[in-house]
């Protein structure tokens, strides 16, 4: 799957360890980082089965938090939630779109022609700016 989803920024695919456990039995699970872990993006899962995709400047598994916390500058770990955002509704969304923005870049990049569903997305994103 790596090799069919292009990434700009380096991105990669990860599964965290463990579930990430939240309140009334939600958890979180890390499936992205980018290269130099300044986002990683995390499936949310819900109680009833509802699941969203958040990105987070910050790691939450708890381990990992504790070791790349900067000393001159903590962050508490209640308070690294607040930096999390909900950027997509659903996983299958949150790929489709990470796949045809890459896509887009790297054409756009090479100067190559978009198909009609590549211009399409690109004019829909573009007129919301």
């Amino acid at each position: 799957m790596q090799a069919k989803v292009p990434t700009c920024t380096a991105c990669f695919l990860v599964l965290s360890e463990h579930l990430v456990p939240l309140a009334d039995g939600q958890f979180l699970l890390r499936f992205v980082n980018d290269s130099q872990s300044c986002v990683m993006w995390y499936l949310w899962l819900g109680r009833e089965g509802e699941s969203k995709v958040l990105a987070s400047p910050f790691f939450f598994e708890r381990d990992i938090f504790d070791a790349l916390n900067d000393e001159e500058n903590p962050i508490e770990y209640d308070e690294a939630f607040r930096h999390a955002m909900v950027c997509a509704d659903s996983f299958p969304e949150f790929l489709y779109r990470f796949w045809i923005e890459n896509t887009i870049w790297y054409l756009l990049r090479e100067r190559l022609e978009l198909n009609s569903r590549q211009g399409d997305y690109r004019s829909r994103i573009t007129t919301r700016l």
